[in-house]
């Protein structure tokens, strides 16, 4: 049922998030804590969507890729 997949998607993300900031939440600020992710993810759809679509992003766990890669401002032609 859609309630089950969103509590469970909320909690999966809530422990692949490790930390943040500048959160504002109500106009104060949100610490992080595992409980304030689930708080913010249950509550906006589109917050929880984005957390999804970071940890469905590879090229953020390859370490290896940004070693390759050239420093902002240089061509990767040597």
């Amino acid at each position: 049922d859609e309630d089950f997949v969103t509590r469970e998607t909320v909690e999966l993300l809530a422990h692949c998030t490790f930390g943040w900031s500048g959160i504002v939440c109500d106009r104060q600020p949100v610490e992080f804590s595992a409980e304030a992710a689930k708080h913010l993810y249950s509550r906006f759809p589109w917050m929880r969507e984005q957390a999804d679509a970071a940890c469905a992003n590879r090229n953020l766990y390859d370490r290896s890729a940004s070693r390759d890669q050239p420093p902002a401002g240089e061509s990767a032609h040597a």
